[in-house]
């Protein structure tokens, strides 16, 4: 019981939170209907409907398992720090470019 009211307390671990990243997920990997995104899993479109009330561990399991850049931090903690730079672009949890600086001319003024 103290897991479940600690993972609740924290609101990126909250299952609002939690049914938001795999939406984000599904868009993000191209998967416009939840349809399809449950057949690449080889699940039914009621089981990943069920993410609405919770995330399954076999159906975490199934997503990183098919796609490999997916992490279980994140799923479930949205530590992105296992996400690929790639996918954490699409899901806009990096930015997507980084500041330029600017590079020192030949004479060294800038």
């Amino acid at each position: 019981m103290t897991n479940r009211n600690y993972r609740n307390s924290n609101p990126l671990q909250s299952d609002e939170a939690i049914r938001r990243r795999c939406k984000d997920l599904r868009k993000a990997l191209g998967y416009e209907q939840s349809m399809s995104f449950a057949a690449a899993l080889g699940i039914s479109p009621q089981r990943w409907s069920n993410i609405g009330v919770r995330l399954s561990n076999d159906v975490a399991m199934r997503i990183v398992t098919r796609f490999p850049a997916v992490d279980l931090n994140w799923l479930y903690l949205g530590r992105t720090d296992g996400l690929s730079v790639g996918l954490a672009t699409k899901l806009g949890e990096l930015p997507e470019t980084s500041p330029r600086l600017p590079l020192p001319s030949k004479t060294g003024k800038r």
